[in-house]
């Protein structure tokens, strides 16, 4: 009879222990599956901030060559009227060509900079949820094994004690 009851016990341990595996195995499945649709979010995101980036430099490459041409068609009828008023206008343009093209390229620097936290952030919060998720899966598991083994132990003791009465 008690050989009976281990084997049962033993029996319903491996299949809780199998159900465990089995919830783990998901578990970690579907986090996996997470983890990659939040990459693939953050690749799109990049890819899509990437694109909007080049879009401004090239936007700002175009205004400064717009500049840059209407500029230099008013040095060629300075240069037309007056060789003095033309090496005035052209140190006047290199000035302001400069600041241009300096101020074009801090943009662009400080919209990178931007976007460059931006991702780092995301892959920070993503990073942190991805840990809270699984720490609060291993509590649970651990929390289960533990209730589990409690409730075994417990049994068993029962058992044994109702199979060994106490002697007279």
């Amino acid at each position: 009879m008690l050989v009976q009851r281990v084997e049962y016990m033993t029996t319903s341990i491996k299949t809780r222990t199998g159900e465990a595996e089995h919830s783990i195995t998901e578990l970690a499945a579907t986090t996996t599956e997470v983890i990659g649709t939040r990459l693939e979010q953050l690749h799109n995101a990049i890819k899509t901030s990437s694109t909007e980036v080049e879009r401004s430099i090239s936007g700002l490459a175009t205004s400064t060559t717009t500049v840059i041409n209407a500029r230099l068609e008013q040095l060629s009828q300075a240069i037309k009227s007056n060789s003095g008023e033309a090496e005035r206008s052209l140190a006047q343009l290199a000035s302001t060509t400069t600041t241009a093209i300096r101020t074009s390229a801090q943009d662009a620097e400080r919209s990178l900079a931007g976007m460059s936290t931006g991702v780092s952030n995301v892959l920070k919060q993503n990073a942190t949820d991805v840990e809270r998720t699984l720490l609060g899966v291993s509590a649970e598991v651990a929390r289960s094994f533990v209730g589990k083994s409690e409730e075994i132990t417990t049994a068993v003791s029962t058992r044994a004690a109702e199979m060994n009465p106490p002697a007279r």
